[in-house]
């Protein structure tokens, strides 16, 4: 409930049953799924100890410009 960044991949539905989900939208809000399943468990249809399985979903620009300037500084082997 805590992790920033991270995207549910198991989508648990209001009468409490499980679907999986394969992929995630750039305009999803993190937040936004930390409050639903928040809700969920306040509601008692989780457990607060239940696995939802997540995907990392950070931006990808600073890995592509730290490799960019990698590149440039060692060059091309």
């Amino acid at each position: 409930m805590k992790s920033k960044f991270m995207f549910p991949l198991t989508q648990v539905n209001e009468d409490g049953s499980l679907t999986f989900r394969y992929t995630f939208e750039i305009d999803e809000d993190d937040g936004e799924w930390r409050r639903f399943f928040s809700e969920l468990v306040r509601q008692g249809k989780i457990s607060e100890d239940s696995y939802i399985w997540v995907s990392w979903g950070v931006p990808v620009i600073p890995f592509m410009l730290l490799g960019y300037l990698i590149s440039v500084i060692l060059g091309f082997p």
